[in-house]
């Protein structure tokens, strides 16, 4: 049990690290290099080198390449073995994690504050393989092979999703790598790619709980990182669509989706999430209620699995639905939650507020997920930070029905799992 004296303590280091912390700083560096921190004072950093390199900016036959680029980090750099920037890495209590979504490609390490110096000198080597033949023939492959055996239904379902709602347009490309390209993909395409992507135009550095003079500083002098122009993406116009995958199993996977807000609008991902909580969402804190009506929810019976979600991209997004049924009772879970988005009327606009900045508040406290969601946004160009939480203040009800009726005008859809009783998409 805590004595008195540890709590108040606990509350004064807490309001010490508060009063000290500094307000987010971002640069920009003559070379192009985006220079970005915020300083909490707080004793674990997360750095992040990102770049738009995404899976929207691999080329009609490449797809696949930026799945080979994030499976290369902690192979060979062109200056250092990988093994030596790993071990260099762990030596200091840092953790390495690769990443990558249809918009950027970039590495996060996690370490000591006193370890930045060394942590910051290793990012730029380690987010830049130098795809070597033999490592990705011996390494990157394999990993390729491990990651799509492993896919959830979710994570299958979700790639679906893009491919019947943008088709042939650059979102559909998936971060997998399809079996058809993995061992097809060669070390040429991948330099060419990296020459033409992973460029100071194209990057951000990103840091919290770390001095912003250091960053700019290690940006502006040491950074590993080819000198390059901001490369726009080609548009991917929301088409709708449907994508039916049949597996094993007793239950059905169902992501039921319409076209959503881009993540350079602060004004309409505010709108959107406002929305997203009154459809409903699942519980961020266990066995808490569903605050405000969340109509999609209590569409759908009992022993039926239903969260609001969505997926925003510099320039366009998707919002909509995840449903988990067993089989036979499927098809009159989408009927009732595609018929709940159709009717939708705002009549908890209020609770709905209040819970949308309760969630984005409560994933801004892990610095983790904080410093590659804030990083992406700030390529996208929300370069003001809660940009989006103190938008949700000034949402109207009309404004969310708006989106509600947006979202349901054309839906895509895409199922996986026991689906023959799973509804089409024209039917809904």
């Amino acid at each position: 049990m805590l004595s008195r004296q540890s709590v108040r303590c606990a509350h004064a280091a807490a309001a010490s690290r508060a009063a000290a912390s500094k307000a987010e700083q971002i640069t920009k560096l003559p070379s192009g290099l985006t220079v970005a921190s915020v300083d909490h004072q707080g004793p674990i950093s997360q750095l992040v080198l990102m770049f738009r390199a995404g899976s929207r900016y691999e080329g009609p036959n490449q797809h696949g390449l930026v799945h080979y680029l994030r499976d290369s980090v902690g192979t060979d750099s062109s200056n250092y073995p990988g093994l030596s920037l790993v071990w260099s890495s762990a030596v200091s209590g840092g953790r390495v994690n690769a990443f990558s979504t249809r918009d950027v490609y970039g590495v996060s390490l996690a370490l000591p504050r006193d370890e930045t110096s060394v942590g910051i000198s290793i990012l730029g080597h380690i987010a830049q393989p130098a795809f070597k033949p033999w490592e990705i023939e011996d390494i990157t492959v394999p990993g390729l092979k491990v990651d799509n055996q492993y896919k959830h239904p979710y994570d299958v379902a979700y790639e679906d999703l893009h491919r019947a709602a943008y088709r042939n347009g650059p979102l559909a490309r998936s971060v997998y790598a399809p079996k058809s390209s993995i061992g097809k993909i060669s070390y040429k395409a991948l330099v060419d790619f990296a020459a033409k992507h992973l460029t100071t135009g194209q990057a951000i550095l990103y840091g919290i709980n770390i001095e912003h003079e250091r960053m700019v500083l290690y940006g502006d002098s040491h950074a590993p990182i080819a000198n390059g122009q901001k490369i726009s993406p080609v548009p991917s116009p929301y088409k709708g669509g449907e994508w039916r995958r049949p597996a094993g199993g007793s239950m059905a996977h169902v992501l039921l989706a319409g076209e959503g807000a881009p993540l350079s609008n602060a004004k309409a991902m505010a709108v959107q999430a406002v929305l997203l909580s009154s459809l409903g969402r699942s519980a961020a804190v266990q066995f808490s209620g569903s605050p405000g009506n969340a109509v999609a929810l209590r569409a759908v019976a009992d022993g039926c699995g239903v969260s609001a979600f969505q997926a925003a991209y510099e320039d366009a997004g998707l919002a909509g639905v995840n449903i988990v049924a067993d089989g036979a009772h499927i098809a009159k879970a989408v009927t009732s939650v595609a018929s709940a988005i159709k009717n939708y009327k705002c009549s908890d606009l209020e609770a709905a507020k209040r819970c949308a900045s309760n969630d984005l508040l409560r994933a801004a406290a892990h610095s983790k997920a904080t410093s590659v969601d804030r990083a992406t946004q700030i390529l996208a160009g929300l370069t003001t930070e809660d940009n989006i939480v103190d938008a949700i203040q000034q949402v109207t009800a009309g404004e969310v029905e708006a989106a509600a009726k947006k979202l349901s005008t054309k839906f895509s859809m895409s199922s996986y799992g026991n689906i023959d009783e799973v509804p089409y998409v024209d039917t809904l």
